[in-house]
């Protein structure tokens, strides 16, 4: 029976992301160094329906690189134990795609529990406004594994992404032409 409960938690965790369990909130780090100022927000899930293999999002702005936004994916897998070589991600906006290709190796880390793999794409940083004011958006993931597909925004369910995203939105907003 305990083990039959911890799979059932296992998963939930899985395919809730356990980083959503918790209010995600925009964090913004204000350099010493040299005055700049960036904004995060960590990576949560998009929805994907009842798939276990979907891809994380997390987003990442500085005033010192305005014209570009970080789109954070990842993806962690506690079951099979594979990594995935992640080099594609495609964006859709009310019907408008747009690709973006990996210009750098995916990087890899695991613990005892999960396997993650993490890519970061530089994305126009008129996507900051696109991502808000969009009304269906979908995210494509192209990986070594084939393509994973999620909804940002506009689907049957909010994603945990969409409810966080304002925050970043907002706090970008504070911090542009500073």
């Amino acid at each position: 029976m305990m083990k039959k409960l911890a799979i059932i938690a296992a998963a939930l965790l899985t395919a809730t992301n356990a980083n959503a369990l918790f209010d995600i909130k925009a964090k913004t780090i204000k350099d010493d160094f040299d005055g700049s100022t960036s904004v995060h927000i960590a990576e949560t899930s998009l929805y994907c329906g009842m798939s276990f293999e979907c891809p994380l999002v997390g987003f990442s702005w500085g005033n010192n690189t305005q014209q570009y936004l970080g789109v954070h994916i990842q993806f962690i897998d506690m079951f099979s134990k594979n990594f995935y070589n992640i080099n594609r991600l495609s964006i859709n906006i009310d019907g408008n795609i747009e690709n973006f290709d990996a210009i750098k190796t995916t990087s890899h880390q695991t613990d005892s529990t999960s396997y993650q793999s993490l890519q970061t794409f530089l994305v126009p940083a008129d996507y900051i406004e696109k991502l808000n004011n969009g009304k269906d958006i979908k995210i494509r993931v192209s990986t070594n594994k084939g393509n994973y597909d999620g909804v940002f925004k506009g689907g049957k369910k909010p994603s945990k992404a969409e409810k966080f995203y304002p925050s970043f939105y907002t706090e970008v907003k504070k911090h542009a032409n500073q």
